[in-house]
């Protein structure tokens, strides 16, 4: 999954969570598979995958590797031009 440009991090979440859920299916896997495999508890990835919590960051790199996902960071940097800084007036 590739996302252009800024979006909404609720957004993200919600296509990666959706995305994660596909593959899972594709694979033929069970919760109780990814779960075992993932070394998570059973309630909790039915919990991930329901939108009903988020795993914490090293818990989702363990998610996505069980499944085949690799997530790649990146960083969006402000493209607009330099202003430059108003002139400092000091006194009279």
């Amino acid at each position: 999954m590739a996302i252009d440009g800024p979006t909404n991090p609720l957004t993200a979440w919600c296509e990666l969570r959706r995305l994660l859920h596909r593959r899972r299916l594709e694979m033929g896997l069970r919760q109780e598979d990814v779960a075992r495999m993932g070394a998570f508890a059973l309630r909790t990835l039915e919990r991930w995958e329901n939108g009903d919590s988020e795993p914490p960051g090293f818990a989702l790199f363990r998610w996505c590797s069980v499944l085949g996902v690799v997530l790649t960071p990146s960083v969006v940097t402000n493209t607009a031009p330099a202003r430059e800084p108003a002139p400092i007036t000091v006194g009279g």
